[in-house]
């Protein structure tokens, strides 16, 4: 008997749930989800492990920190023993991170992910950052993106207002990355509104959950403010993807733009300058810039794996003249670290560089305050 690949299991396993996932659970047959369930109770008998005997069951187990189950060392996995697959019926946070950072490939086992990756990469952002960088349009990439973190549900009518902005043919149109609501988002005939991120929640078993469940749910106490909007034909939500992938992490993004700009001090703040370089660059009245990259990710190690990846070209930039800075900060959301107090001092064991600093998004607020010596009286926590 072929004993399966460990690492091959659990990137199927993660595979198949955030795929399941998609589909609102309402199919768990599906191939990566079933052969991942397949090997994993391969591995639990040859563990001497209890083996679940429903899909139910396997879901109540994948609620469980992982080491209290997995079949084997959870360092061979590079992950944290306390992780969670699945919260409250939906994925953790951690499994798109993992499924991004580590450039799943599952054709050797004979899958491929081409639909599935469809539903979740950012193939169409990316595509307008290239052309806006070939034809030297930051303006329209910085509207484009600011407008689906804004703008998670809208209509046609305000949709084709946004395009009519621009002096030039733009080749993805905004309507491009929005669609019509589907049964799943109906509950009670109407749509219902994400207290956190403003996109129109899913209901299933008449329970609401937003696409980052994980992150949504915990802000709004599982969107008890949630909002009631009217049916209307003309209205677009926006696709599963560009929902999870480019609103609801750039939540933390837009917040922190919005607070800088009033700063004493603050001069003007740009959005994604060099189309994404980083996420903010501060420029202050002493003519001084800093540069900053929201990092709003679950797993302290991913985190460490996404800073590693990222803070070469962060340090390139230094001394760009559009892009250059004094200061550089990675800055995670300030719920990271409520939720798990340890966050900050762990993501931080690994000194990444002495020039670029972690800190929280209160954090660089306050020092921004501090370092002009004047305070302004509104609510800095911009988490959620």
């Amino acid at each position: 008997m072929t004993i399966p690949n460990h690492k091959d299991v659990v990137q199927l396993l993660i595979a198949g749930i955030l795929n399941a996932s998609i589909d609102n659970w309402r199919n768990t047959n599906l191939p990566f989800l079933q052969q991942a369930i397949n090997q994993l109770a391969c591995l639990l008998a040859l563990q001497g492990k209890d083996i679940p005997n429903s899909p139910n069951d396997w879901l109540d187990l994948f609620e469980k920190p992982i080491d209290k189950w997995w079949p084997g060392e959870i360092c061979e996995l590079d992950l944290e023993n306390s992780l969670q697959m699945i919260y409250d019926g939906q994925p953790e946070d951690w499994l798109i991170e993992y499924f991004d950072s580590r450039n799943i490939d599952l054709s050797r086992l004979g899958h491929t992910l081409t639909s599935f990756r469809s539903e979740i990469d950012q193939s169409e952002i990316n595509t307008l950052r290239q052309w806006c960088r070939d034809n030297n349009q930051s303006f329209v990439y910085s509207a484009y993106r600011e407008f689906l973190i804004r703008n998670p549900w809208t209509t046609i009518t305000e949709l084709g207002n946004f395009m009519v902005q621009f002096n030039i043919k733009v080749p993805i149109l905004i309507q491009s990355f929005f669609e019509e609501p589907r049964s799943e988002h109906y509950h009670g005939g109407k749509l219902w509104q994400c207290p956190n991120c403003g996109g129109i929640l899913r209901w299933q078993f008449d329970r609401p959950y937003c696409v980052r469940h994980t992150v949504c749910s915990r802000i709004t106490s599982n969107y008890n403010s949630r909002l009631p909007i009217d049916q209307d034909p003309y209205l677009r939500i926006l696709k599963y993807g560009s929902h999870l992938r480019t609103c609801v992490p750039g939540i933390p993004e837009i917040k922190l733009f919005d607070i800088c700009r009033e700063l004493p001090g603050v001069g003007s703040v740009q959005l994604w300058p060099g189309y994404d370089a980083y996420d903010l660059r501060i420029n202050f009245t002493n003519g001084r810039s800093w540069a900053v990259d929201v990092k709003d990710v679950s797993d302290q190690g991913t985190l460490r794996h996404t800073i590693d990846k990222s803070l070469g070209g962060l340090l390139l930039t230094r001394s760009s003249d559009d892009l250059g800075w004094e200061r550089a900060f990675y800055v995670i959301p300030d719920y990271r670290v409520e939720w798990n107090p340890g966050y900050q001092e762990i993501a931080r064991s690994d000194q990444f560089n002495k020039d670029v600093k972690l800190i929280t998004s209160s954090q660089i607020v306050e020092m921004i305050k501090t370092n002009f010596g004047q305070s302004i009286n509104h609510d800095i926590s911009v988490g959620g």
